[in-house]
């Protein structure tokens, strides 16, 4: 539940306005001297209108009003009379700027200023139409609604005067809002926006900003829609306008819940409900108290959550003693419903269907379509849970009936999914399947019209059961009746389930932005750092509070998505590989003859609540393996990731701990496939992103080993990401060889001294460190830099150490020109702002950088690398999102252009990466493929004293492994 409709109501504004001299009337009448304090006052009020500043507008021209009549000169009179009606039209005084048109007319007839009479007539025909279109569409009148407004258009497009037609299509938008015609609701906002800019006045573009917002979230396009709000929300604060500004958080608030990320949502709930408490309106405090609540519903359900569903309904609790004695309200019946969705996560069933019985019979004999929609497929969620699934089906059917009447209903896929799971109850699997198929294509349909890449996973995240349920169905009918056919359609499932998001954001990322658009990130980017300096300024004046920080960090993870979103939506716009090479999902034959040959196997792994899955491919064999469930696995593996990521003294301690987890995840199927089998490319799921498979234990020469004493290893989030990397790479060859960064120098007086010197960089600094960052020395990267650079000859190897390490410097030089990138650094990791993550280089006297090269900014980078090298700490790990995989820094490469990034899971030893990081690059240059070279150093390693894992496992690599066609010892290889 949100604001209703999120649709701003839109005022008669005026800013640059083009005062029109009359035609045929001669404006002086008496002694010209004597006119000029009068012309004086009407050239300043004319001033003051085209600012905006109607107010002040109008007090002028009352003056001039009263003086022109002192002065006996009737023309000037009507004149003023005339612009004081537009004035008051412009601040939405309707019935008085009636008033002053209509004294304007008649002082203009009885004088005979005809031309002046005659415009006054339109705009007091124009006021009257506008009267008209509104009273008829508040009795539903609608089509006689949209003809007054037009007419009134029409008028208003004859005086020349833009305000008229501006005001007058605000509310024909609202009649087409009313009759639910989105597109021409759009278009009439549209058009607004152009007029309001072109008039220069703030308000009225911040409120059609707003009204745009409205139509791309009611078409799901959230990504746009936040778009528009996030352009809205500060012209709407700076211009005051409280009202409209509650409403514009009220929908950001909506866009966030919608995507999954209820903490971001609450926070724009409650800035609306601090701006509607002024009010003391207990329907629109009502509205705000319902938002929160249900952001907390979503969260508790989603996030398995009780204290979050209690929260919920001690909320819902204070909105019926708001609404009491209001019992017509819409708001009420959802706030049932509401309530009802409260009980059912707890399983109190009966206590749900009470309340949604009640929510469903104040709305039955009313206009509330959507409302009855969710209300029938609430309560036949409940009959479904108790078991009454023939009653579970004819409210669903209620509800899908309802649906089909809503244009882009976010519902859909849920119906669908319900019918899905009663005729899975029933034993009617084909049925189920085709349930699934349609919730699927529901999903599928929202989920592409979001541009924003982290959009795309939150939205799908908490849908991916859909994908679950249909596998599940695919395979139990694959079981009975085995068929290329469908082990294809399983595998497509899977394909869709799995890194769509990330698969779409490597296509986009191919994208030139030009110059125009670096323009506007600079400008963003100077924004960004100026609104930090501004909330910290505010906050510095006294220690930093928990909650003062809370709100902070909060305010600058929204900045950042902003960030991230202006840069991905100029990718989108400009992508100029898109249009060319296809970025669907690849069935099985295209992974065989395109990624696959006869040395090379694909495992591509599904992790399921039910159960899991396990696609082993090879050039000309599939073989389908079913797995234990997501919470077994997990189990399974906590206790061996950490024994890993900590080193001991003696033996490693997880020996057959890695012997059982490679019998659960079947790797036997390598084995089975024949002696030829050297090469494993991974598309990881769920927990075991965090699994370096090298470490699993398999039979090797007679004995017992690591994996990766047989096989060469690589990942990547999906099949179909891999094979678009491998159809582009020969698009363009970057012409130099390596660039490195190394020994960046972290001065600690400096790093110590940054809070008393608020400039952007230190206030950065400042945050990172308050996370706990260690800006620790690192002595042997200058060593590892050198060693590598070494390895290449002269002339190839650009490098950069000590402060010549620094953001800056990564940010000018043209990175899309290396084949190789390094970076030996620190590496920061925030799990709870992705965007945050960040390679930490050299912190300087630079006012402008702060030495934490971010997410966000690697995002705007332009690279064409074979291979980037993140020799920093855990710059390969993240959070995990569910279907996406890990949101690190590897990630962000590939999104700026990388082809393969070789990155660390865990907090690496800084003496002992060098030296395998020495070794990694002595095999590369001997023309080793990236997954070879990988190998041989991680057993070179492996059979030194630093036998175990935590040396040598941490490293992963992603992407395409294939060799780099370098100038040296490559013995003509080819790709």
């Amino acid at each position: 539940m949100r604001r209703k409709r999120g649709i701003v109501a839109m005022m008669p504004i005026i800013a640059s306005f083009l005062f029109l001299a009359f035609p045929g009337e001669c404006m002086g009448s008496g002694p010209q001297d004597s006119q000029k304090p009068l012309d004086a006052l009407i050239e300043k009020g004319k001033s003051f209108h085209s600012a905006g500043e109607f107010e002040n507008a109008a007090v002028l021209f009352k003056k001039a009003l009263e003086l022109s009549r002192e002065m006996g000169a009737p023309q000037k009179e009507a004149f003023c009379l005339s612009r004081l009606g537009i004035a008051a039209w412009d601040m939405g005084q309707i019935s008085e700027s009636e008033k002053f048109f209509k004294d304007a007319h008649l002082l203009a007839r009885q004088h005979g200023f005809l031309s002046l009479a005659d415009a006054n007539r339109k705009f007091l025909e124009i006021t009257r139409l506008y009267n008209l279109g509104k009273e008829f569409r508040s009795k539903n009148l609608n089509k006689q609604s949209l003809e007054y407004f037009e007419w009134a258009i029409i008028i208003g497009r004859m005086t020349g005067i833009d305000n008229f037609e501006l005001k007058c299509l605000r509310q024909k938008s609202l009649t087409y809002w009313q009759i639910d015609d989105v597109q021409r609701f759009f278009e009439c906002n549209r058009r607004g926006l152009d007029i309001s800019k072109k008039i220069n006045h703030r308000k009225e573009t911040g409120r059609c900003l707003n009204n745009i917002g409205v139509y791309y979230e009611k078409t799901n396009d959230y990504s746009y829609a936040l778009k528009y709000f996030e352009e809205a929300l500060p012209i709407l604060r700076n211009e005051q306008d409280a009202e409209s500004e509650a409403e514009c958080l009220s929908n950001i608030g909506y866009i966030y819940r919608e995507v999954g990320d209820f903490n971001k949502a609450l926070l724009r709930y409650f800035e609306a409900l601090e701006i509607d408490k002024k009010t003391e309106d207990a329907l629109t405090i009502s509205t705000d108290l319902g938002n929160i609540g249900y952001a907390y519903l979503g969260s508790g359900w989603y996030n398995e959550n009780n204290q979050d569903l209690l929260e919920a309904l001690e909320i819902f609790n204070e909105c019926f003693c708001l609404l009491k004695g209001n019992s017509t309200a819409p708001l009420r019946y959802l706030i049932e419903n509401n309530v009802g969705s409260v009980f059912y996560l707890q399983g109190k069933y009966d206590q749900a269907l009470l309340h949604y019985s009640r929510a469903l019979a104040g709305t039955e004999h009313r206009n509330y379509l959507e409302e009855r929609c969710y209300i029938n497929e609430n309560i036949a969620n409940v009959y479904f849970k108790i078991g009454r699934i023939d009653d579970a089906i004819s409210f669903y059917i209620r509800s899908l009936s309802l649906s089909s009447k809503i244009e882009n209903s976010v519902k859909l896929w849920e119906v669908y999914f319900g019918l899905g799971q009663c005729y899975e109850a029933k034993k009617d699997f084909l049925k189920a399947l085709s349930y699934y198929k349609e919730a699927i294509r529901a999903i599928e349909k929202i989920r592409d019209r979001i541009t924003l890449d982290i959009f795309k996973m939150g939205f799908v995240k908490s849908k991916l059961i859909v994908y679950q349920h249909a596998i599940d169905i695919l395979y139990s009918i694959y079981q009975s009746s085995p068929s290329k056919a469908l082990l294809e359609e399983i595998y497509l499932t899977v394909e869709k389930a799995k890194a769509r998001a990330f698969l779409e954001s490597i296509v986009e990322g191919r994208g030139d932005i030009g110059a125009a658009s670096n323009s506007t990130v600079k400008n963003k980017e100077r924004a960004i750092s100026r609104d930090i300096s501004n909330v910290y300024r505010e906050l510095s004046i006294s220690n930093l509070k928990k909650e003062e920080r809370e709100r902070l960090l909060n305010e600058l993870e929204h900045m950042e998505e902003e960030y991230v979103m202006v840069i991905s939506g100029m990718k989108t716009e400009n992508r100029k590989v898109g249009g060319l090479i296809s970025h669907e999902v690849s069935g099985i034959s295209e992974v065989q003859t395109r990624l696959l040959d006869k040395r090379k196997a694909l495992l591509e792994y599904f992790v399921g609540d039910k159960r899991s899955y396990l696609f082993f491919i090879t050039n000309n064999r599939v073989r389908l393996a079913t797995l234990p469930s997501r919470y077994i696995l997990e189990n399974s593996l906590r206790a061996y990731l950490k024994a890993l990521s900590f080193p001991c003294s003696g033996p490693f301690v997880g020996v057959l701990a890695a012997e059982r987890i490679a019998r659960e995840l079947n790797l036997s199927l390598a084995e089975e496939a024949g002696g030829e089998i050297d090469t494993l490319i991974i598309i990881p799921d769920g927990i075991l992103y965090y699994l370096p498979f090298e470490t699993l234990g398999i039979d090797s020469d007679g004995g017992k080993g690591f994996l990766i004493e047989k096989y060469k290893v690589s990942y990547f989030p999906s099949a179909s990401a891999l094979l678009f990397l491998k159809q582009i790479k020969a698009i363009r060859y970057p012409p130099k060889t390596l660039l490195a960064f190394g020994a960046p120098l972290y001065n600690k007086k400096k790093v110590k001294g940054i809070t008393h010197d608020k400039t952007p960089a230190n206030l950065w600094r400042e945050i990172y460190i308050n996370d706990g960052f260690s800006f620790a020395q690192l002595p042997f990267s200058k060593n590892e830099v050198l060693g590598i650079s070494r390895k290449f000859l002269p002339g190839e190897a650009d490098v950069f150490l000590d402060t010549e390490a620094s953001e800056a410097r990564a940010k000018r030089l043209p990175l899309g020109e290396y084949k190789i990138i390094h970076f030996a650094c620190h590496g920061f990791l925030d799990e709870r702002s992705p965007f945050r993550s960040a390679l930490v280089l050299s912190i300087d006297e630079d006012k402008e950088e702060d030495g934490f090269l971010q997410v966000r900014e690697i995002n705007n980078f332009r690279i064409n690398a074979d291979l980037v090298v993140l020799s920093a700490c855990q710059t390969g790990n993240g959070p995990l999102e569910k279907g996406e995989g890990l949101l690190g820094l590897n990630r962000t490469f590939f999104q700026a252009g990388a082809h393969a990034v070789l990155s660390s899971l865990w907090p690496v030893n800084d003496e002992t990466t060098a030296a395998f990081m020495d070794d990694f690059y002595s095999f590369l240059v001997q023309g080793e493929d990236k997954d070879s070279a990988l190998r041989q150093a991680k057993i070179k390693m492996l059979r030194s004293s630093h036998t175990h894992p935590f040396y040598w496992a941490g490293f992963i690599l992603y992407g395409d492994s294939t060799f780099i066609s370098l100038n040296r010892c490559n013995n003509g290889r080819r790709n």
